[in-house]
């Protein structure tokens, strides 16, 4: 797939265009542009960091105003962790050391999403992740400490 569709695919997964509901009186919807961006896999990989570096970091703004410019940067997120995930986990850690402020925090919460913490356990997520996110918690002067502490409570990890 060429790069300038993986762009509209992206521009639809921030700005929430193609959202889709379970039935018709349901209030679960579903970014339908996120899925179609997973099934595209690890070529988009590129695109989103590019995304995500190139657009999103230098705005930098605080966390709510992030998302209220752009709802779908967590599914955006959780759709690369979703790929990368499968056979590039040590490209993610490496895009996730690339990160601060508001868009650290909502790469830390989409490895929430992606890899859900079960009864006490971060068992799911992986390994190089996790130990980032014990490092990251770890710092007192990072933007993702708080984000990273809580993911790892909710795992059972103090």
């Amino acid at each position: 797939m060429n790069n300038s569709k993986i762009e509209g695919i992206i521009e639809e997964v921030l700005l929430l265009r193609r959202m889709s509901r379970s039935s018709p009186d349901s209030s679960f919807a579903f970014n339908e542009a996120s899925k179609a961006l997973r099934q595209i896999g690890d070529e988009a990989l590129s695109e989103i960091e590019h995304a995500i570096r190139m657009r999103i970091v230098p705005e930098l703004a605080d966390h709510n105003a992030l998302h209220n410019k752009y709802p779908g940067l967590l599914n955006l997120c959780v759709a690369y962790f979703s790929i990368s995930g499968k056979t590039q986990i040590e490209r993610a850690l490496v895009f996730l050391r690339s990160l601060d402020g508001p868009v650290l925090i909502t790469a830390i919460q989409a490895i929430g999403v992606t890899w859900p913490s079960g009864r006490g356990s971060n068992a799911g997520i992986p390994a190089p992740l996790l130990e980032f996110l014990v490092e990251t918690a770890k710092q007192t002067t990072n933007d993702g400490s708080n984000a990273a502490k809580r993911l790892l409570a909710r795992g059972g990890v103090k």
